[in-house]
């Protein structure tokens, strides 16, 4: 198993703390925008918000710098 797939799969593991946690990193999770995005369509609504959220803080903060 390849480090990448590794991470795909912890991706999408996680659940609405740990997209949080991502979104107040902000820019510095950059790398991770591509497997958080799939997050948007998930099932459960925690993730989808969390998911969005996340997104938004991680792109906003990155276009304010």
């Amino acid at each position: 198993m390849s480090l990448r797939t590794e991470q795909v799969e912890a991706v999408e593991r996680l659940g609405g703390q740990e997209l949080v946690a991502l979104g107040e990193i902000g820019p510095a999770a950059a790398q991770a925008i591509p497997d958080i995005e799939p997050l948007l369509e998930d099932r459960d609504q925690e993730v989808r918000a969390a998911a969005a959220d996340a997104l938004m803080k991680i792109r906003r903060e990155a276009i304010d710098e």
